[in-house]
């Protein structure tokens, strides 16, 4: 019984060993990535981008829902893990200055956009709320997802 439960465990972490790989040789090829992020106002009052991942995962690794390819984590439950690991960890400060601002709030309570890949079109689609649809922000986005010219930008009410 031990041997058939350590076979399978060994079975697992190399499959996940397997799926590390190929994320590191994906991102250092360039591969575009779905996402989700969020832009925290810092001090100074200079928005920064947080983003999950390395931002994002690589949208040949994301989940896919039949005509898109997402990332498949909700705002909702990355804040809130954000929210727990940085109440245990306030310590060590493993998010950003702006994060302790917004330790008390919601998910929604700040500007966000989620990135997806639509099969159909072949093209990244970046869900934003109106008040990221800056030049600056835009340029930032793509650079850190990777995303490549053709991408679309698109005011969407549920993120503001």
């Amino acid at each position: 019984m031990k041997k058939d439960t350590a076979k399978k465990l060994k079975m697992v972490i190399e499959g996940i060993a397997q799926k590390i790989e190929r994320h590191k040789k994906l991102v250092a090829g360039g591969c575009p990535a779905v996402g989700i992020f969020w832009f925290l106002k810092k001090k100074s009052g200079r928005l920064e981008m947080y983003a999950p991942g390395t931002p994002g995962i690589p949208y040949k690794l994301g989940e896919d829902d039949g005509e898109f390819i997402n990332y498949p984590v909700s705002h909702y439950h990355e804040w809130r893990d954000m929210k727990v690991m940085f109440k245990k960890n306030v310590k060590n400060r493993i998010y950003p200055e702006p994060f302790d601002a917004y330790i008390d709030k919601e998910y929604d309570d700040a500007p966000r956009g989620r990135i997806v890949y639509s099969k159909l079109n072949k093209k990244f689609y970046v869900h934003v709320t109106k008040s990221l649809m800056k030049p600056r922000i835009k340029t930032l986005i793509c650079k850190e997802f990777r995303l490549p010219a053709n991408t679309v930008f698109m005011n969407d009410e549920h993120y503001g």
